[in-house]
């Protein structure tokens, strides 16, 4: 799948109308998966909010996650993800590569407000591990934003949530992400 998605999202916003009551409920089918994430990591991890502070030393990684959704109605669906993630921790390569799956729970509002959380887990493709295809996870993400006409989704994770990643080789490690979320329908599924 090329990237050339950014480009369409001002068209289909405009194009596309806010949910009516009826339509509401649910998602469904398959649709592309844009992720951009900004993270900061603390392997002692963060103090409580409001603050949050780091207890320990923090690195900064921003990764690009693009790959597709299978959305049911019923608020279930999976996500299978390419990851690409920069990174700034030494002990680790720079460029970092992650074949992830990513059981979601979704809700669409009466609005069109949108909500979901999911948790991946995968293997590195890429530097660190790859040799070994090291086994990853990544728990605890969240995002919410709009629905539109369901066929399009915008959201962003704004809470600032500390989420959990690791691998077989390594101890967890906390993190803090902000990251914008597009969902774009391909395919119609189960007659819809």
């Amino acid at each position: 799948m090329k990237l050339f998605l950014g480009a369409l999202v001002p068209a289909i916003l405009l194009a596309a109308a806010p949910l009516s009551a009826q339509e509401a409920p649910s998602l469904k089918g398959k649709y592309a998966v844009v992720i951009q994430e900004d993270c900061v990591f603390s392997a002692s991890g963060f103090g409580p909010g409001p603050l949050f502070q780091a207890l320990g030393p923090v690195t900064r990684g921003t990764g690009t996650l693009q790959g597709e959704a299978i959305l049911s109605s019923d608020g279930t669906g999976q996500m299978t993800l390419n990851n690409a993630f920069i990174g700034t921790n030494p002990a680790l390569t720079p460029a970092l590569g992650y074949a992830l799956t990513c059981p979601v729970q979704h809700s669409v509002g009466p609005a069109g407000d949108f909500e979901a959380t999911f948790d991946c887990t995968g293997v590195t493709t890429t530097g660190t591990g790859s040799q070994v295809a090291l086994q990853v996870f990544q728990n605890g993400m969240a995002v919410n934003g709009h629905a539109r006409a369901k066929r399009f989704v915008l959201a962003a994770s704004t809470g600032l949530d500390i989420e959990t990643i690791g691998s077989a080789a390594a101890t967890p490690v906390q993190r803090m992400c902000h990251r914008t979320f597009q969902l774009l329908k391909l395919a119609k599924n189960g007659g819809e």
